[in-house]
Protein backbone atom coordinates (compact mmCIF):
# COMPACT_ATOMS: atom_id res chain seq x y z
CA UNK A 1 0.00 0.00 0.00
CA UNK A 2 2.68 2.64 0.97
CA UNK A 3 4.39 1.33 -2.70
CA UNK A 4 1.05 1.98 -4.25
CA UNK A 5 0.44 5.96 -2.33
CA UNK A 6 4.07 6.48 -3.37
CA UNK A 7 3.75 6.00 -6.62
CA UNK A 8 -0.02 7.68 -7.09
CA UNK A 9 2.53 10.72 -5.70
CA UNK A 10 4.70 10.88 -8.38
CA UNK A 11 1.95 10.42 -11.00
CA UNK A 12 0.13 13.24 -9.45
CA UNK A 13 3.52 15.43 -9.03
CA UNK A 14 4.09 14.36 -12.87
CA UNK A 15 0.69 15.10 -13.73
CA UNK A 16 1.26 18.74 -12.09
CA UNK A 17 4.19 19.37 -13.88
CA UNK A 18 2.88 18.16 -17.49
CA UNK A 19 -0.09 20.52 -16.94
CA UNK A 20 1.69 23.43 -15.97
CA UNK A 21 4.20 23.13 -18.96
CA UNK A 22 1.51 22.57 -21.04
CA UNK A 23 0.20 26.07 -20.07
CA UNK A 24 3.44 27.74 -20.13
CA UNK A 25 4.19 26.69 -23.55
CA UNK A 26 0.48 28.03 -24.57
CA UNK A 27 1.11 31.36 -22.42
CA UNK A 28 4.89 31.50 -24.53
CA UNK A 29 3.20 30.69 -27.92
CA UNK A 30 0.74 33.70 -27.30
CA UNK A 31 2.50 36.10 -25.91
CA UNK A 32 5.15 35.68 -28.88
CA UNK A 33 2.55 35.82 -31.44
CA UNK A 34 1.20 38.57 -30.05
CA UNK A 35 4.32 40.85 -29.87
CA UNK A 36 5.87 39.12 -32.75
CA UNK A 37 8.60 41.28 -34.48
CA UNK A 38 6.87 44.18 -37.19
CA UNK A 39 9.93 42.43 -39.57
CA UNK A 40 8.75 39.43 -38.87
CA UNK A 41 5.00 40.00 -39.51
CA UNK A 42 5.75 42.15 -42.90
CA UNK A 43 7.73 39.63 -43.95
CA UNK A 44 4.98 36.75 -43.41
CA UNK A 45 2.60 39.11 -45.49
CA UNK A 46 5.38 39.39 -48.07
CA UNK A 47 5.86 35.73 -47.85
CA UNK A 48 2.02 34.80 -48.23
CA UNK A 49 1.59 37.09 -51.17
CA UNK A 50 4.99 35.02 -53.33
CA UNK A 51 3.38 31.97 -52.46
CA UNK A 52 0.04 32.98 -53.58
CA UNK A 53 -1.45 32.13 -50.04
CA UNK A 54 -0.17 28.76 -49.58
CA UNK A 55 1.57 29.69 -46.68
CA UNK A 56 -0.47 32.22 -44.58
CA UNK A 57 3.09 33.81 -42.83
CA UNK A 58 6.09 33.29 -41.13
CA UNK A 59 6.71 32.02 -37.02
CA UNK A 60 9.11 31.72 -34.88
CA UNK A 61 9.83 28.52 -32.73
CA UNK A 62 12.37 27.34 -30.27
CA UNK A 63 13.78 24.02 -30.88
CA UNK A 64 16.62 22.01 -29.61
CA UNK A 65 19.23 23.94 -30.94
CA UNK A 66 17.47 27.39 -30.45
CA UNK A 67 15.06 29.91 -32.26
CA UNK A 68 14.20 28.61 -35.46
CA UNK A 69 11.85 30.03 -38.61
CA UNK A 70 8.80 28.39 -39.68
CA UNK A 71 6.56 29.22 -42.88
CA UNK A 72 3.26 28.43 -41.48
CA UNK A 73 0.65 26.72 -43.65
CA UNK A 74 -2.55 28.08 -44.90
CA UNK A 75 -4.42 24.87 -44.66
CA UNK A 76 -2.99 24.41 -40.82
CA UNK A 77 0.55 23.41 -39.74
CA UNK A 78 4.33 24.69 -39.60
CA UNK A 79 6.43 23.93 -41.97
CA UNK A 80 10.95 24.14 -41.33
CA UNK A 81 13.31 25.78 -43.49
CA UNK A 82 14.69 22.11 -44.36
CA UNK A 83 11.30 20.78 -45.09
CA UNK A 84 10.63 23.00 -47.69
CA UNK A 85 11.14 23.15 -51.30
CA UNK A 86 14.02 25.13 -53.21
CA UNK A 87 11.40 27.52 -54.24
CA UNK A 88 9.55 28.35 -51.60
CA UNK A 89 13.20 28.52 -49.44
CA UNK A 90 13.81 31.34 -51.37
CA UNK A 91 10.40 33.06 -51.17
CA UNK A 92 11.44 32.60 -47.44
CA UNK A 93 14.05 34.55 -47.94
CA UNK A 94 13.03 37.36 -50.30
CA UNK A 95 10.18 37.92 -47.78
CA UNK A 96 13.12 38.70 -45.57
CA UNK A 97 14.90 41.09 -47.88
CA UNK A 98 11.85 42.64 -49.23
CA UNK A 99 10.88 43.26 -45.55
CA UNK A 100 14.58 44.73 -44.79
CA UNK A 101 14.19 46.62 -47.75
CA UNK A 102 10.86 48.39 -46.78
CA UNK A 103 12.23 49.55 -43.42
CA UNK A 104 15.46 50.46 -44.99
CA UNK A 105 13.78 52.88 -47.22
CA UNK A 106 11.27 53.91 -44.68
CA UNK A 107 13.89 55.66 -42.48
CA UNK A 108 16.73 56.03 -44.89
CA UNK A 109 17.80 57.27 -48.62
CA UNK A 110 16.41 54.43 -50.73
CA UNK A 111 19.36 51.73 -52.17
CA UNK A 112 18.32 49.94 -55.68
CA UNK A 113 17.06 46.40 -54.93
CA UNK A 114 19.00 44.39 -57.07
CA UNK A 115 18.32 40.77 -57.66
CA UNK A 116 20.19 38.44 -60.38
CA UNK A 117 17.71 35.32 -61.31
CA UNK A 118 16.14 35.88 -58.75
CA UNK A 119 12.79 33.64 -59.26
CA UNK A 120 14.64 30.89 -61.13
CA UNK A 121 13.12 28.27 -58.62
CA UNK A 122 9.32 29.89 -58.85
CA UNK A 123 6.75 28.27 -60.88
CA UNK A 124 5.04 30.47 -62.89
CA UNK A 125 2.75 31.42 -60.79
CA UNK A 126 4.58 32.50 -57.88
CA UNK A 127 6.70 33.88 -60.44
CA UNK A 128 4.00 36.50 -61.80
CA UNK A 129 3.07 37.24 -57.30
CA UNK A 130 6.62 37.93 -57.11
CA UNK A 131 7.09 40.14 -60.04
CA UNK A 132 3.75 42.06 -59.05
CA UNK A 133 5.55 42.63 -55.55
CA UNK A 134 8.41 43.78 -56.68
CA UNK A 135 6.34 46.19 -59.14
CA UNK A 136 4.82 47.13 -55.53
CA UNK A 137 8.46 47.69 -54.11
CA UNK A 138 9.33 49.73 -56.91
CA UNK A 139 7.11 52.07 -56.19
CA UNK A 140 9.51 53.02 -53.15
CA UNK A 141 12.64 52.19 -54.59
CA UNK A 142 14.08 51.09 -57.66
CA UNK A 143 14.39 46.90 -58.42
CA UNK A 144 16.35 45.96 -60.73
CA UNK A 145 16.05 42.36 -61.67
CA UNK A 146 17.82 40.08 -63.93
CA UNK A 147 16.95 37.32 -66.11
CA UNK A 148 17.61 35.26 -68.67
CA UNK A 149 14.52 33.27 -68.51
CA UNK A 150 12.40 34.73 -71.07
CA UNK A 151 9.19 33.77 -69.38
CA UNK A 152 10.11 36.25 -66.66
CA UNK A 153 10.64 38.78 -68.96
CA UNK A 154 7.38 38.31 -70.90
CA UNK A 155 5.55 38.29 -67.79
CA UNK A 156 7.24 41.64 -66.60
CA UNK A 157 6.19 43.13 -69.63
CA UNK A 158 3.00 42.44 -69.11
CA UNK A 159 3.03 44.54 -65.95
CA UNK A 160 4.63 47.32 -67.11
CA UNK A 161 2.09 47.22 -70.35
CA UNK A 162 -0.55 47.31 -67.44
CA UNK A 163 0.73 50.39 -65.77
CA UNK A 164 1.81 48.18 -62.55
CA UNK A 165 5.86 48.65 -63.09
CA UNK A 166 7.50 51.52 -64.29
CA UNK A 167 10.27 49.98 -66.78
CA UNK A 168 11.67 46.69 -67.84
CA UNK A 169 14.52 46.57 -69.35
CA UNK A 170 15.87 43.21 -71.69
CA UNK A 171 19.40 42.62 -72.21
Amino acid sequence: ERAAAEMRQVIDRYMEVTLARALLDAAVGRLRNEQQNPLLSRAGALFALTTRGAFSGIGADVDDKGPVVVGKRASGGDVGISRMSDGTRDQLFLAFRLASVEHYCAAAEPLPFIADDLLVHFDDERSAATLELLAEVGQKTQVLLFTHHRSVADMAKVLVNDGKAAMIHLA
